[in-house]
């Protein structure tokens, strides 16, 4: 006979869940990092490709800190709607996992909304920090000089 100390087992399978799941989050936060660089090298080239676009809004009465708000309005609009479609592709995803693999042997579906709010908090603020370099650009640029560019 060979016993088996099912507290060992049980831990040992555990710690394979987690070093799966932390590979997930590795790629989530891979994911994550380069979207938010995305975002900032498109805010970048956006204000570069709309330089006439910019120059005409401040010949109409634009001010400095309306065009920079406009950049931001739009970019923080696109970055809410990622951040929004990622978490919910993510629960999706968790919930079919769950589905298909852990509601048979009775596991209940449980969310954590702490990190997932932390998370997206974090990646908001970071992009931007991102975008409001080139936002600032924008709204420092002449209306004559944007409006002479070719």
């Amino acid at each position: 006979m060979q016993t088996i100390v099912v507290k060992t087992v049980v831990m040992n399978v555990i710690s394979t869940l987690n070093q799966f799941f932390y590979l997930f989050d590795a790629f989530m936060a891979l994911g994550l990092i380069i979207g938010i660089a995305g975002l900032g090298i498109i805010t970048i080239r956006s204000v570069h490709e709309r330089r006439q676009e910019i120059g005409m809004m401040r010949a109409i009465g634009f001010n400095k800190r309306m065009v920079l708000s406009s950049f931001i309005i739009e970019t923080s609009t696109i970055a809410i709607i990622g951040i929004l479609i990622g978490t919910f592709l993510g629960i999706f995803t968790g919930y079919i996992i769950w589905r298909d693999s852990f509601s048979d042997l009775g596991f209940d579906f449980i969310i954590n909304w702490q990190p997932i709010i932390l998370i997206s908090f974090i990646a908001f603020v970071f992009t931007l920090i991102c975008i409001l370099p080139a936002s600032r650009k924008a709204s420092r640029i002449p209306p004559a000089e944007a409006l002479r560019y070719e």
